[in-house]
């Protein structure tokens, strides 16, 4: 899935429009000055300790393992995922 794949499908399932909004890496410590409710990064360790460390009391979810990130759906081939 490239880059906004998950945004398209999101928009598909019926997110309404402005709910995301899909920043680059450099972005990330700017998205915690706009005043997002809730940050959810995929990223570098670094952006991710930046995003952080600016974010203060506003919650985050950060997924920073270097590895591509996945959606498990039920009735999944777990030994292919």
């Amino acid at each position: 899935m490239g880059q906004g794949g998950l945004a398209a499908l999101l928009a598909q399932a019926g997110l309404p429009r402005g709910v995301l909004t899909v920043l680059d890496e450099d972005a990330g410590p700017a998205a915690v000055a706009a005043g997002f409710d809730h940050i959810v990064l995929t990223g570098s360790a670094s952006t991710g300790a930046r995003v952080l460390a600016a974010a203060g009391l506003t919650p985050c979810t950060l997924e920073l393992s270097g590895v591509d990130a996945a959606f498990v759906l039920p009735g999944a081939d777990l030994d292919l995922v």
